[in-house]
């Protein structure tokens, strides 16, 4: 049976960390591997070709100031996704691997409308409609786990500006900082309500370490799927002493 993890939330929550701890999970279970990685976020393909154009020319970014010009920047990002989606949907189909998504639908969701229409009334669009219906079902028949990682604002900052890679350099700037604070207060809101629709799971990650959220996500796993984990995984199975227990 092939499944599909989705862990979504902002930047600095912890799903790299908890990706890769699943993977080495279902390796030492299986004593192969089974999984698949998956990344879908906004803009997508044809939409981020549009949106370097922009920045290009001069703008900050796509012209998003109007109703129509917000509308058409929503279709533009679900032309753009439908291709990377239909492969996704295949594998889910026919293949017999674990899926872990790091970035999905929700991620995309919530990036454009934190990021490029600004509004949330977008969230009733026919193309957002249609991806959380999409998500909805798969997520009711059980062949996706919609897992959101939530951290506080203060958490998240601290843990991008500990890795500080090239797109987080601006949070060294206090201004740039506030910003960035208030873009991911509104993001967290969004997956709260977005998960309770989908009737995902959320787990708080702000004082825990990584193998205690992965806990909680095995647990989760074992109870939806119990086929899939005939037993939660335990510090001494082989392999276990190899991942890190407090970095995130």
């Amino acid at each position: 049976m092939s499944i599909l993890i989705s862990l979504c939330g902002p930047d600095g929550v912890g799903k790299t960390t908890l990706y890769r701890f699943l993977e080495r999970v279902f390796y030492v279970k299986t004593n192969r591997y089974v999984v698949d990685y998956i990344w879908l976020r906004s803009p997508h393909t044809f939409a981020y070709l549009i949106y370097k154009l922009f920045l290009k020319i001069g703008f900050q970014g796509p012209i998003l100031r109007s109703n129509i010009s917000k509308s058409i920047w929503l279709y533009i990002e679900f032309i753009s996704i439908i291709p990377k989606l239909l492969v996704v949907l295949t594998k889910l189909k026919f293949s017999r691997r674990v899926l872990i998504a790091e970035r999905y639908l929700l991620d995309t969701i919530v990036t454009i409308i934190t990021y490029f229409v600004k509004d949330i009334r977008y969230l009733c669009s026919l193309p957002m409609r249609f991806l959380l219906l999409l998500s909805f079902k798969y997520s009711v028949n059980k062949k996706t786990v919609f897992i959101y990682l939530d951290a506080s604002e203060e958490t998240i900052i601290k843990r991008r500006l500990l890795r500080l890679s090239n797109t987080d350099k601006h949070l060294l700037n206090p201004l740039s900082r506030k910003r960035v604070k208030r873009y991911i207060s509104i993001q967290r809101k969004l997956y709260s309500t977005l998960i309770t629709f989908l009737r995902g799971h959320k787990l708080d990650t702000s004082n825990k370490k990584p193998v205690e959220v992965l806990f909680e996500i095995l647990t989760i796993l074992h109870n939806v799927y119990s086929c899939l984990l005939y037993t939660s995984p335990s510090p001494r199975d082989r392999g276990w002493s190899r991942m890190p227990s407090s970095a995130w």
